[in-house]
């Protein structure tokens, strides 16, 4: 059965990070043809919509917003979730880093979510 999955992408210095292509490669596998959606944050965003669509996401959310350039737990938590209740996805995927590491059992805990981690 398809499903659809949600990649957290992290850019850092003006380009998507190699964790980013790794989360929508782990994406491909999981959704089982189902859909890829990735989203991205900061005032750069619109900038890798092209880049994450060639790596398989049929829909990008680029959360432009110069307030997402530094990392905040709270600004990128409210961010997130507006794309997930827009997406309904069945999985998310994060990059495993410091912001993936943080963010992730926030959105589980607040939006009642499981939790997979290493």
């Amino acid at each position: 059965m398809s499903k659809k999955v949600l990649v957290v992408a992290e850019a850092r210095d003006k380009s998507l990070r190699n964790v980013s292509f790794e989360a929508l490669t782990a994406a491909q596998r999981i959704s089982e043809g189902g859909d890829i959606v990735a989203v991205t944050f900061g005032s750069d965003a619109a900038n890798y919509v092209a880049e994450l669509g060639k790596y398989g996401a049929v829909k990008v959310y680029a959360v432009a917003n110069k307030e997402l350039d530094t990392y905040t737990t709270d600004a990128y938590f409210q961010a997130l979730r507006q794309v997930i209740e827009d997406v309904q996805p069945d999985a998310i995927l994060m990059p495993h880093t410091a912001i993936g590491k943080d963010l992730a059992p926030r959105i589980a805990a607040r939006l009642g979510l499981g939790l997979v981690s290493d």
